[in-house]
Formats: C-alpha cells, structure tokens, sequence
C-alpha cells in the first residue's frame, strides 16, 4: 500500500486500485473528541473540517522532503516466507534523500526479491552511498526502474543469484555506478533473471572492484575486459580487494587493498545500528 497527496488531498494505492476523493468525516470526528475532551461542543464541526481541507488544499503546497537512511543494521528480512522486498525500500522521485551507513545481511525470498538495496517504482534523486550489504539471496541492489539514481562506495557481498540487478530498460540514465566492491562466491555478476543491464540499460559505471572466489567472473557471459567494451566501468578492477575475513563477514580492508587505488573511502559497518549503554 502506497500513501500520497494528489493536488494535497490524500489517496491510498494498493495493488492497481486508488482510493481518493474520499470525504472528511475522519477529521469532523476528531474536532468532536477535541471539543469533548475539553469540555464543550461544536456545533459547526463540518464545516471547520471542509474549511481545514480547503486550506490545505489551496495555501499549503506540499513537497517531497529529502530523507537521510543512516547507520541502521537490518538483517533477516523475508526469510523464504515473503517475496518482492529489500532491507531498504524506495519508490519514486526523492530528490536529496540519502541511504547511507546502513549495514544489511540476510535478506532472503520465497520466491523472487531477496535484495539488500531497493530502488523500485520510479525511484529517482537517491544516493545510496557506504553501505554493507551481504549474503542476498537475489542482488544486493536492485533497481526495478528509475531515474538518475547513484550507488556508490558500497561493500556488496555474497549475493547468492547476483550482485547488481536492473530490470527496466529506459532512455534516461537509470544509475550510476561507482567505486563499489563487489564481491561474490560463483556465477555471473549480473545473473540471468534480471535483464536490464544485458538488454541495454543506461548505467554510468566507473571505478569498481570485482572479485568471484570461484575464479575469472563473468558479466552477462562476458570477459571483464569483453563486458568493458563501449566505455563500460573505465578505470575498473578485477582484484581481490583483502577483507580481513570474508569467511567471517569481517569486510574490513587490509593495508594496501586496491580498492583504495580506485578512490574507494572506507568506513566502519561497526558504527551502524544501536550502540546504546543500559544503566541496569
């Protein structure tokens, strides 16, 4: 279910149904509670609720507010019992917001949609920027469809389909993708389910690591240096990046990672989550 504003009145989506126009019988009966509450009454308590609504419809323009996601640790979503979901969620135009910080891990799907990152439905003027995400089981981000959206400096791990996944192909640029890590155990980077970036979506890569633990990765059946034709990730890498311990989902990098060649900034997934100190 989507909640929005239409000309500043309030409308529900759900599935392929809107609900709008509704009346403001809602808002008379909390003016009633209000007035009872101190005693009193209001006799003219429609009117007031019209009057309300008519302001907020004409003086009051609304705006999307830029968010900041930060610092959340978020893990063990889904788990085989849900589908079509993300440890963090985004739908349409945001420009400002940022989703940063966030530590994210075992998101997993009964069917589809087991992703760290989610940019869906027009999701548009997001950055999505130091990040650890890991063990997917669909992608660590996936956008579905977007505009102008930016993934960068994020440690993305693990994701047992693939690590990066668009699905719509569309005539403005949809992303940029920079200076991430991506590091995974087998198969094609890109996977086969989700066919954006094989059909031509138009991503803006440059400066990422790629790392497959099972030997020379693959893009869409693709040689790195065969997928980089066309401009694709200049100034990429294929290297081992040096986690300090993979195995143990410790992702912090040794002295001399080549990550930090290509521009990468580390930063501490310690920091996110609650670090709160109970007196007891």
């Amino acid at each position: 279910m989507m909640i929005a504003f239409k000309n500043n009145r309030p409308f529900l989506q759900t599935g392929h149904c809107v609900i709008s126009d509704y009346d403001v019988d809602w808002m008379e009966q909390v003016l009633l509670e209000a007035a009872q509450d101190a005693g009193t009454t209001l006799p003219c308590s429609r009117e007031v609720a019209q009057a309300v609504m008519l302001y907020l419809e004409k003086e009051c323009p609304l705006h999307a507010v830029p968010l900041d996601y930060l610092f959340n640790r978020i893990r063990k979503i889904g788990q085989r019992a849900l589908s079509d979901m993300g440890g963090i969620y985004t739908l349409g135009t945001s420009f400002g917001t940022r989703l940063y910080n966030n530590v994210i891990s075992d998101i997993d799907a009964y069917t589809y949609g087991g992703w760290g990152l989610y940019p869906d439905e027009g999701s548009e003027g997001i950055t999505l920027e130091n990040n650890l995400v890991y063990d997917t089981k669909d992608a660590s981000m996936h956008q579905h469809y977007g505009r102008n959206n930016i993934l960068r400096n994020n440690i993305l791990c693990f994701s047992r389909e693939c690590q990066v996944a668009v699905t719509r192909v569309e005539p403005h640029r949809s992303m940029t993708i920079e200076r991430n890590i991506l590091y995974w155990q087998k198969g094609d980077a890109f996977g086969t389910r989700y066919r954006g970036i094989a059909n031509g979506a138009k991503l803006d890569w440059s400066k990422n690591l790629w790392w497959c633990c099972a030997g020379e990765p693959r893009f869409n059946g693709k040689s790195y240096a065969e997928w980089q034709t066309g401009g694709r990730d200049a100034g990429g890498l294929v290297a081992d990046p040096g986690f300090v311990n993979p195995a143990a989902r410790d992702f912090r990098l040794r002295p001399g990672s080549p990550a930090l060649k290509l521009g990468f900034k580390p930063f501490d997934p310690a920091e996110a989550g609650c670090n709160l100190t109970l007196n007891r």
